[in-house]
């Protein structure tokens, strides 16, 4: 199981790479909207907000962001339950790179940087793994019996 955990922790890594990649494309070279269809396509956004752009004081979300990140360290490392579950262990892995990916662009721009136009909502790669990964873990918690 240690080298899916290293696999693991290294896709994570790499998935918050792109997240990191793809925002500093949003805000230099790739600024311009780019629709794909009328539903889908690549539009930057600065998210000054939370999910779907509620508008939380920047201190409380670094804060919160911080806590959440710290958890999910701590259950990956010191949890028994979830470090010999893999599924969880990649659930909150992907969670924690997501997290980790919005709390460095909170840090260095002072907003997230959103790009993936989906209708009317704008998101970024690190949104999906947080749903993804919380989405997984809850389900991991609900079938474990």
């Amino acid at each position: 199981m240690w080298r899916q955990k290293s696999l693991t922790i290294i896709l994570a890594g790499f998935f918050l790479s792109l997240d990191q990649f793809l925002k500093y494309r949003a805000l230099g070279a790739w600024p311009e909207k780019i629709l794909l269809n009328k539903f889908f396509g690549w539009q930057p956004f600065l998210n000054d907000g939370v999910a779907f752009g509620l508008p939380v004081p920047m201190v409380i979300i670094t804060v919160m962001s911080i806590l959440i990140i710290a958890m999910f360290v701590f259950l990956l490392t010191r949890d028994d339950k979830i470090k010999n579950n893999f599924g969880i262990f990649a659930c909150l892995s992907i969670a924690t790179a997501g997290a980790l990916s919005n709390l460095i662009d909170r840090i260095i721009y002072g907003h997230t940087v959103d790009y993936i136009l989906i209708f009317t909502g704008i998101i970024n790669l690190a949104d999906v793994l947080i749903v993804m990964g919380v989405g997984g873990y809850i389900w991991y918690k609900k079938n474990d019996k």
